[in-house]
């Protein structure tokens, strides 16, 4: 496996690009980016010299708060879309190849239509992938944990699927979200699709995003499995030190 250690922190999101980018070039070799708060598509292009002045592969994570391609509420969904937007057109400014982004969550209304959630979701995901065809990013579409406001459709790779299909946008293997939903089996016999894998750990249950080897995933068996997948390993941490640990970890399976 062609493997490139990454970490993706959203508390990073906090801290200005000139502190937060030296603090993960000096231990991991590839960074996701968060691309909201100070990290938000503009500041990155606007200090795209200093993003090139790293030896750090980059990807981005499209905008995670209150953002929701599937609401049902138009105006919800349309500012969702063009925060995703923004991010995939900022992409290729900054030599970013894949952008990730997360699938509908259940609103209160949405929770009594689940099933319109998912159409209005495929439908976003069409726009956003052509968006992502247009610029010549690969856009990811990342399987949900088995949580309340979660659609049961994008926490098994039927559902993640069917919302790609005939898009040309690839899967987002969330390792610590799919052992919450009992679906890690399901999601690595579609390998061949991932443009990228998540890590963190927990112990079946919520979305904890624990260090790795704190939780009850086989991580040995996973990565035994993702052999000849070639897209990037990148550690979910809640803290940069949380992050070295797991990536300590990750070094001694692979």
């Amino acid at each position: 496996m062609r493997t490139r250690i990454g970490l993706s922190c959203p508390s990073l999101s906090l801290i200005p690009l000139e502190r937060s980018l030296p603090r993960v070039a000096e231990h991991f070799d590839h960074w996701e980016i968060i691309a909201e708060a100070e990290h938000s598509p503009e500041k990155l292009v606007d200090q795209k010299g200093l993003l090139a002045s790293f030896d750090l592969s980059l990807s981005i994570h499209a905008p995670l708060s209150d953002v929701n391609i599937g609401s049902v509420n138009s105006e919800m969904r349309e500012a969702s879309i063009q925060q995703v937007t923004r991010a995939i057109r900022a992409a290729p400014l900054i030599s970013v190849p894949v952008v990730t982004v997360h699938p509908a969550h259940l609103s209160p209304l949405g929770s009594l239509v689940p099933h319109r959630v998912e159409e209005i979701c495929a439908s976003s995901v069409r726009r956003l992938g052509k968006v992502a065809d247009d610029v010549g990013v690969t856009l990811a579409l990342e399987n949900m944990p088995r949580l309340s406001n979660a659609l049961p459709a994008y926490q098994h790779p039927e559902g993640v699927i069917a919302a790609i299909k005939d898009t040309g946008v690839k899967l987002c293997f969330d390792v610590g979200h799919a052992n919450s939903a009992g679906s890690i089996d399901e999601f690595l016999r579609y390998k061949h699709m991932f443009a990228n894998v998540h890590l963190h750990d927990n112990m079946g249950e919520g979305d904890p995003h624990l260090p790795l080897g704190s939780g009850n995933i086989d991580f040995s068996r996973v990565f035994n499995e993702l052999r000849g997948c070639r897209c990037s390993l990148i550690i979910e941490s809640r803290t940069v030190d949380e992050g070295r640990l797991g990536q300590q970890r990750l070094l001694r399976w692979l």
